[in-house]
């Protein structure tokens, strides 16, 4: 058994109020002028935005994505393909999960944790700094670590061949060669079809 925790929202350890003063003290002191102008920016065109007159979901959409800054390497890269086609659930009963979720605490036990754990984060991801793992990477019995320093909130996308070959390095060590084998032919599928739809995209479809 292994644990892979790439979680795209919960990456932080702790949601108590320290995160939230290290992810400021981490943004105002690592991020460059031009990504916080270009924040500033992305947040000065949200607000212009009558947030009411669009559904929940549409509502997170533009604001993740106004957020690209502190999400990705890229301060400019637009994340609006990744939502072409999808419907984000933002129902009650979703956000009532999400709250729960975040008061989870994932840190209490990780001393039993005996299932090798691997962990994957970004170095701009200004919204979960990367050192707050530091305190907890030692209280693992089996720990991958692995700071991408070309990506921000999601390694797997702006350093996927990166990302890919760790992945399966990690399977190949744990003795799942089965499970290579299989998660290469996943990840060809996946790779495929992201260029397909990018390429439908850009093209404004077949």
């Amino acid at each position: 058994r292994i644990a892979i925790p790439i979680w795209n929202n919960r990456i932080s350890p702790v949601f108590d109020d320290s995160y939230y003063k290290e992810r400021s003290i981490y943004w105002e002191s690592h991020a460059s002028d031009e990504r916080k102008q270009l924040w500033e920016a992305n947040m000065k065109r949200l607000n212009n935005k009558d947030l009411k007159n669009y559904s929940p979901g549409e509502a997170r959409v533009l604001t993740y994505m106004a957020n690209g800054p502190k999400r990705c390497y890229d301060a400019r890269y637009d994340t609006s393909w990744l939502f072409k086609g999808v419907t984000v659930n933002m129902s009650e009963g979703i956000i009532s999960f999400i709250k729960s979720y975040y008061k989870y605490d994932i840190t209490n036990n990780l001393q039993n944790v005996s299932m090798p754990v691997l962990l994957v984060v970004g170095l701009y991801d200004f919204n979960n700094p990367h050192y707050l793992w530091d305190a907890y990477k030692s209280k693992f019995a089996s720990l991958e670590y692995h700071l991408f320093k070309k990506s921000g909130h999601h390694p797997m996308l702006e350093e996927s061949d990166h990302f890919n070959k760790v992945l399966i390095d990690f399977f190949a060590i744990q003795g799942m060669l089965a499970y290579v084998v299989k998660l290469d032919l996943m990840i060809l599928r996946r790779t495929v079809m992201i260029t397909i739809k990018k390429a439908k995209l850009d093209s404004g479809g077949f």
